[in-house]
C-alpha cells in the first residue's frame, strides 16, 4: 500500500537547516545560504508522513518556470533512513519522488532541475508520462561527476606524505607523474578566506579563452561569504615566491565535500600548480574529517581526464526537462 505523504512549505531557515545537515545526501546547494538566492524567488518544500519529515526540495523559479538558478543539483533531499533493507529504502525514495512530481505539475507548467547522484531513480518521471499518456518529463542531459574516497590516515600534510599514501596508489599515471614533477617547484599550500584571488583568477581564465563567467561573481561572493563565515567553505591556494598560481574551492557538510571551482593563473602545459593543489586538498580534507568528495564537472574530455585520473568513481545524474505546454 503506497504511504501517504503531503508536502508543506518551510519558511524557517533553522527548521530546513537541521533536516539537511542530517539527510542522507547532505548538499551544499540545499543549505539556506544557497537556497535563499536573492536573483530568483524560491519554495522550500518538506515531504511529511504525519508530522515525520521524509524529504525536502528547493525550487528556484525564473518567470514561473522551475530552473536550477545556477547551482550544480536542484537536490531532493531525503531523511537517513536507518534499520532498513534496500527495497524498502527504495520504495520510500520513490514515494518521495513522485511527491515531488505532483507538487510540481500541479502548480507550473514548465521547468529544468538537475538530480543529485542520490536520486538516479528518475522512473517516477518516466511513470508519470505513462499515467498521463504524453511526454511531460524527460531527460534533457545525463552528466556525469566523480566521488572520491577520502577516508585515509596522513600524518602531516605534505607531498612526500601524499605519494607514498594509498590514496596515491589509486591516482593516474598522469597524476602521479604531474604530481611528483611538482616536488621540485617548491610550491607552498596553505588555508586561506580571501576569495578575491580566487574570482581574479577565475575572470582570467575565461578572459584567455574569450568567453565570459558562466555564472554570477557577486552572487557567489556573497555567498562564498556566507558559507565561510558558517565554516561550510574552504579554499586552499597554491604559492611560489608569494604569488597565488592556483586554488580550489569546497562547500563542506559534514563528512561531505562538493568542489565547487578551481583554477590557476599560468599559461603554460607544464605547469601542475592546480594538480597540486587539488592533491593536497584531498590530504587536508581528509585530515580535517571529510570521507567524500564530489568533484563535480566531468562533463568536457580534459577537464573530465584530469578529474577522474584522482581515482575517483565515475557517477552519472540527470538534468531532467518537464514541459505541459
Amino acid at each position: 500500500m503506497e504511504e501517504k505523504l503531503k508536502n508543506e512549505l518551510c519558511t524557517s531557515n533553522s527548521l530546513w537547516d537541521n533536516f539537511i545537515l542530517k539527510s542522507e545526501n547532505k548538499n551544499i546547494f540545499s543549505i539556506s545560504e544557497f537556497s535563499n538566492n536573492e536573483n530568483f524567488k524560491n519554495e522550500r518544500v518538506f515531504i511529511k508522513k504525519n508530522d515525520e519529515i521524509l524529504g525536502s526540495f528547493n525550487l528556484f523559479l525564473d518567470s514561473k518556470k522551475i530552473c536550477d538558478g545556477n547551482r550544480i543539483y536542484s537536490p531532493i533531499n531525503f531523511k537517513f533512513f536507518e534499520k532498513t533493507n534496500n527495497s524498502s529504502i527504495y520504495y520510500k525514495k520513490h514515494n518521495i519522488i513522485k511527491s515531488f512530481i505532483s507538487h510540481i505539475t500541479e502548480r507550473f507548467q514548465d521547468g529544468i532541475f538537475t538530480l543529485d547522484t542520490c536520486a538516479q531513480d528518475h522512473r517516477p518521471c518516466l511513470w508519470h508520462n505513462f499515467e498521463k499518456q504524453r511526454e511531460i518529463f524527460s531527460i534533457k542531459e545525463v552528466r556525469y561527476t566523480s566521488i572520491l574516497n577520502t577516508k585515509y590516515k596522513f600524518e602531516k600534510i605534505d607531498i612526500d606524505e601524499i605519494i607514498h599514501s594509498e590514496m596515491f596508489d589509486k591516482f593516474s599515471r598522469s597524476i602521479k607523474q604531474q604530481i611528483k614533477s611538482s616536488k621540485k617547484e617548491k610550491f607552498e599550500f596553505k588555508e586561506t578566506e580571501e576569495l578575491n584571488y580566487a574570482f581574479e583568477i577565475l575572470n582570467k581564465t575565461f578572459e584567455k579563452q574569450n568567453k565570459k563567467v558562466d555564472f554570477d561573481i557577486n552572487e557567489y561572493e556573497k555567498i562564498y561569504t556566507k558559507l565561510i563565515n558558517k565554516k561550510r567553505l574552504k579554499m586552499f591556494v597554491v604559492k611560489k615566491k608569494q604569488k597565488i598560481l592556483a586554488f580550489c574551492i569546497f562547500g563542506i557538510i559534514k563528512d561531505h565535500a562538493i568542489y565547487l571551482n578551481g583554477g590557476r593563473d599560468g599559461n603554460k602545459n607544464d605547469d601542475y600548480s592546480l594538480t597540486y593543489c587539488l592533491a593536497m586538498s584531498l590530504v587536508k580534507l581528509s585530515v580535517f574529517g571529510t570521507k567524500t568528495i564530489d568533484l563535480e564537472g566531468l562533463n568536457s574530455p580534459k577537464r573530465a581526464f584530469w578529474k577522474q585520473g584522482f581515482g575517483g568513481t565515475l557517477t552519472p545524474y540527470f538534468k531532467i526537462c518537464m514541459s505541459k505546454s
